[in-house]
């Protein structure tokens, strides 16, 4: 009877298989995020994983455009989002990695494509009316209302890609008239926003009614109008129920945050999570204006994955839960919502330096195969057999989360089999 054991699977090369954009489009939004998607799963490994670099030169080599990269479909899907490419340039991207099993990406690995001179693609434009309570949570108790400006209103006008404006101007139903400012990076959008720590001031100044957006220039003859309904009830302040944990994340493991269920949230609510500074997050889930993947009002925590923070780092947090009501027509769309926001610290420390697993031993047990496996505690492992190392018809055998040390593990196959191949990896 023939034992092999450790051995590698052999496959081709993993490959890309798409790219959004497209290699070689043109008029790409500076905005836009960047998807591959892969043959198969890929590592993932913190620092020597699989990763994408962009430039506008060399994309190894050159002055690099930040991205924050996330994966997902079992890891054959990564999805790259910058803060923002520049506009009119030609954006190069290289890919380098391996599967989980070492076998080194092939296939077509680079490409390029050339961003618009715009960053507006808005299909519509949109009015907003948001009403937000601020608070803090500095550790495991209740969080208070911050200090200064614990009560926000803010009102946006984000103009679409087939419309023009060269001022916005609010009327609320207090009789306040005021415009809204532009932002200079991103012209398309016209804002304002007020707060206080004066609750009936803020009531007073900001009361449910209509709300109306006038706009300077040819494309809305007629007010855009916003309804904030009486007595829409405001969301309670978000609680963080691991914030112990929070404070000593291990950022080379996965990290899943978890807060207390909100009352009466339902799957028509949303909520958002951010670590990092509000206008470059490293962490962000899906904006919640309906998003694929956004959260919910029912959810009750996120898992932030290995390698996305650094050690040793302070890092700015919030979780935001939003009620909020949509209408759209062909012209504009009108967004009010309200929120509660609690901010909070998330700290990491250092790296562990956790051993891969590795077969210590192997034998046969009563004429069946039994392995000694070598792994660091907490370590979630998987292993599978197959009769050959190239038919590729691998079978699970275990799946555990290893205690640290050693572990035995018997292959309950059939005596009978004159062969088998082993592989052990991390991971789900």
């Amino acid at each position: 009877m023939t034992i092999f054991w450790g051995a590698l699977q052999v496959h081709g090369q993993p490959t890309i298989i798409s790219t959004i954009p497209a290699d070689g489009a043109t008029g790409v939004s500076p905005r836009s995020t960047v998807v591959f998607t892969f043959s198969e799963s890929m590592d993932t490994t913190p620092f020597f994983g699989t990763v994408a670099y962009f430039s506008t030169n060399d994309p190894l080599f050159g002055p690099q455009i930040s991205t924050v990269q996330e994966w997902s479909a079992g890891n054959k899907v990564l999805t790259c989002t910058p803060n923002s490419f520049p506009a009119n340039a030609t954006i190069n991207w290289l890919v380098v990695g391996s599967g989980p099993l070492g076998v080194a990406l092939g296939g077509t690995s680079s490409g390029a494509f050339t961003t618009s001179g715009t960053y507006n693609t808005n299909p519509i434009t949109m009015v907003n009316i948001g009403e937000s309570y601020l608070y803090l949570q500095a550790s495991n108790t209740a969080p208070v209302l911050v200090t200064n400006d614990c009560y926000r209103f803010l009102a946006s006008l984000t103009l679409g890609s087939n419309a023009t404006a060269t001022g916005v101007r609010l009327s609320t139903p207090s009789g306040i008239s005021t415009n809204l400012s532009q932002n200079p990076a991103s012209p398309e959008e016209f804002y304002y926003s007020r707060g206080t720590a004066d609750l009936h001031a803020y009531t007073s100044s900001y009361p449910s009614g209509t709300y109306s957006f006038t706009t300077a220039g040819p494309s809305f003859p007629q007010p855009l109008l916003v309804t904030v309904p009486a007595m829409q009830a405001q969301p309670t302040a978000p609680h963080v129920s691991n914030f112990a944990a929070a404070q000593t994340v291990d950022p080379s493991q996965p990290f899943t945050l978890h807060w207390d269920a909100f009352p009466g949230g339902t799957t028509a609510d949303y909520i958002q999570v951010g670590v990092g500074p509000s206008a470059a997050p490293v962490f962000q889930t899906p904006n919640p204006a309906g998003a694929p993947g956004a959260l919910n009002g029912t959810a009750t925590s996120v898992t932030i994955r290995a390698g996305i923070l650094a050690s040793n780092t302070v890092y700015p947090a919030i979780i935001a839960f939003y009620r909020y009501r949509e209408t759209t027509n062909d012209t504009y769309g009108a967004f009010e919502y309200r929120i509660g926001a609690t901010s909070f610290i998330l700290q990491t420390g250092t790296v562990s330096t956790s051993a891969p697993p590795a077969f210590a031993a192997v034998r046969i047990t009563q004429g069946r195969f039994a392995l000694t496996l070598s792994s660091s505690s907490a370590q979630t492992l998987v292993v599978e057999s197959a009769p050959d190392p190239i038919s590729g018809q691998w079978q699970r055998v275990l799946s555990t989360n290893s205690p640290g040390g050693n572990l035995e593990v018997v292959d309950p196959q059939p005596p009978n089999l004159p062969s088998r191949v082993y592989r052990i990896r991390v991971g789900p």
